[in-house]
């Protein structure tokens, strides 16, 4: 269910072409997709917040930094590829 809003708050803020838009948008996307899934693995096994955190959450951390790193650095050479060849 956090994939698709992930999806769009990634791509609403990649779409401006500023870089700095784009790390926001990449971190809160990110945020947003671990919140709902620790909120729901919270529900779903009646465990506590930071319990939910330090299980769902905190090892997929290093992670999706290494995967924001990439679309960080990749987007802008994808977007100008992509325009170029309009």
């Amino acid at each position: 269910m956090s994939y698709p809003l992930m999806a769009f708050i990634a791509g609403f803020f990649a779409d401006k072409n500023n870089r700095p838009l784009l790390a926001l948008g990449l971190f809160f996307g990110f945020a947003v997709c671990l919140a709902i899934g620790m909120l729901q693995f919270a529900l779903i096994l009646g465990h506590d917040l930071q319990t939910a955190f330090l299980l769902a959450v905190a090892p997929f951390i290093p992670v999706e930094a290494l995967k924001m790193a990439a679309v960080f650095i990749t987007a802008p050479i994808i977007r100008n590829l992509y325009n170029t060849r309009r």
